[in-house]
């Protein structure tokens, strides 16, 4: 007996998107031949996969991010929604988070790890190859977008407060 078909969670502005058109395929792709998803999808833009990943029930973005070449999971990664992506990397095991995370660039990576619950990131972190175990460490000390290695990114570490000169000594 054939398991009824997985309805993916359609909202009303999603009707006209790749992703909930896709959405019902991917999911019998899944079921049935998840091994087919890397070519079915190749022409596809990551953005694309995203918004299916988005379209498709919670449970199945990790096993569809599966799917896919480490490569090719990590791009799909970098389109998701922050907080569906914390998910999906939470749900994970740290090993194959780690793969997904170290595949990202480097931005991405820092970002992507600052958006986890502190233990989860400091797991994956462990888990990622030294040389880009190093540069991730680096960014993560920073502002994000400050576009300057002096702004750490977790507060301020001292602020001078000096008073502004009166009318009469401009």
């Amino acid at each position: 007996m054939k398991n009824p078909p997985h309805e993916p969670e359609f909202h009303e502005h999603d009707e006209r998107t790749v992703g909930a058109l896709l959405a019902p395929d991917i999911l019998d792709m899944l079921e049935e031949s998840p091994e087919a998803i890397p070519a079915e999808t190749d022409e596809l833009h990551a953005k694309d996969l995203a918004d299916v990943a988005e379209s498709l029930p919670r449970d199945m973005v990790a096993p569809f991010l599966s799917a896919l070449p480490v490569e090719r999971a990590a791009d799909v990664l970098e389109y998701l929604d922050e907080e569906l992506r914390s998910e999906v990397l939470e749900t994970m095991s740290v090993h194959q988070a780690a793969e997904l995370v170290t595949e990202m660039t480097p931005d991405d990576r820092a970002d992507t790890l600052e958006e986890l619950e502190e233990g989860s990131a400091e797991e994956i972190l462990a888990e990622i190859p030294a040389a880009e175990r190093a540069e991730t460490e680096k960014l993560l000390a920073y502002e994000p977008d400050s576009g300057s290695p002096s702004v750490p990114r977790h507060g301020v570490s001292k602020v001078i407060s000096m008073p502004l000169p009166s009318r009469s000594q401009r």
